[in-house]
């Protein structure tokens, strides 16, 4: 597995800094994902679930609009302010866990339209620059986010199991602050990188 992993170095900069982010946010995401699934049965109708999926599924659809409009620089930022609502919609759950259940669907549906959009021009960037690695990166893309959905929903299976729900998203909210902590640190990778 270590040996897999080491295999990111053989990619460029912008690659190796995509694969590093969707590792994590895949983790982090998907230490939520259960509990608001759950929460959801609970507390909200079959309508409005509904609703909420289509909502999430059209968001993709925004994505040219995103694509044109925006760089990569800047999509990284609206995700990084994403994924900081996230983590203060986890904070929400111990004040009113049908606030948090709608905060979270909100901002799944712009999560959904900026990440499709941030990976679209990060699929170009990679088509005209190296075309060689696009097929290894997608394999290993897929088998690495597969490990870390894995990886997260393990950690909330066993958690759940031994616990109740709040220590689980108590458990989200740290893992995903050291999280905003390394996203924020990668807050001027490519207006650095692409300086022209």
């Amino acid at each position: 597995m270590i040996k897999k992993y080491k295999l990111i170095k053989t990619f460029d900069e912008v690659t190796q800094f995509r694969i590093t982010n969707a590792l994590l946010i895949m983790i982090g995401l998907h230490l939520i994902i259960p509990v608001l699934i759950d929460l959801r049965g609970e507390l909200l109708s079959t309508t409005f679930i509904s609703i909420i999926l289509i909502a999430t599924t059209l968001a993709v659809k925004s994505n040219k609009y995103f694509v044109e409009n925006y760089n990569l620089s800047e999509l990284y930022k609206i995700g990084v302010f994403i994924h900081f609502t996230l983590l203060i919609g986890g904070v929400v759950y111990f004040i009113n866990p049908l606030y948090f259940v709608i905060l979270e669907s909100v901002v799944s549906i712009l999560e959904m339209s900026i990440l499709s959009s941030y990976s679209i021009k990060l699929d170009v960037y990679q088509a005209k620059n190296y075309p060689k690695d696009v097929e290894s990166f997608k394999i290993f893309r897929n088998t690495s986010i597969a490990d870390a959905v894995l990886f997260g929903l393990s950690i909330v299976a066993v958690l759940s199991y031994f616990f109740d729900r709040d220590i689980t998203v108590f458990v989200f909210i740290l893992v995903n602050s050291f999280l905003s902590v390394y996203l924020f640190s990668g807050w001027n990778f490519y207006k650095n990188f692409f300086k022209d």
